[in-house]
């Protein structure tokens, strides 16, 4: 999922590393996302456990959803919290979500812990998604140039909280739509 990502982001760097895409181009990048889903479908199903084929599958379309609702949304500054917590459920939550059921459901915990573990996956996709959407801004250490999600149109959460917190006279829109790096960090130090 991250190789496809990578295509769709248009993203040279991963980590501070290069990008499949950025080695073959998105075609063939493409391609071997799909044949590297293709067999970790085969080897999942050869497990003979119907339960991680349903589990995976219903993960693998949320995660679709949760790609087509960010690309729709892709340089919209008025996308609200639910929206976002929507796209990240769909597109992060949903990954850890299924490895925690998967655990559970493999160490044959009932249905109930099962769901407990579906939700900590949740919890857990969602702290790391919001967290990275922080480092984006914060942090000049993640092998990527800071603003990265403005620049390729991404509202993720920071932003619409500094819209939402900063005084009216304020044109924090005006801001973002020059992608004024220096003045939104000012803001995001004054208005944590």
């Amino acid at each position: 999922s991250l190789i496809h990502d990578d295509v769709v982001d248009n993203s040279e760097l991963r980590r501070g590393e290069k990008t499949l895409n950025n080695f073959l181009g998105n075609h063939m990048s493409v391609l071997w996302g799909d044949f590297l889903f293709i067999n970790a479908f085969m080897r999942l199903h050869d497990l003979r456990r119907p339960f991680i084929m349903d589990v995976i599958y219903k993960a693998a379309k949320l995660m679709v959803e949760g790609q087509i609702i960010e690309l729709e949304n892709q340089f919209n500054l008025d996308v609200e919290r639910p929206v976002y917590y929507d796209t990240i459920d769909k597109k992060t939550s949903s990954l850890f979500a299924a490895v925690t059921h998967i655990a559970a459901g493999l160490g044959n915990e009932s249905p109930e812990a099962q769901q407990r573990y579906y939700q900590f996956g949740m919890d857990v996709g969602t702290i790391f998604q919001v967290s990275d959407d922080m480092l984006d801004i914060f942090s000049d250490q993640t092998g990527k140039d800071r603003f990265s999600d403005l620049k390729e149109g991404k509202t993720t959460l920071p932003y619409i909280l500094l819209m939402e917190h900063c005084p009216a006279e304020i044109n924090v829109k005006k801001l973002l739509e020059d992608k004024d790096e220096a003045r939104l960090l000012e803001l995001f130090e004054t208005y944590k």
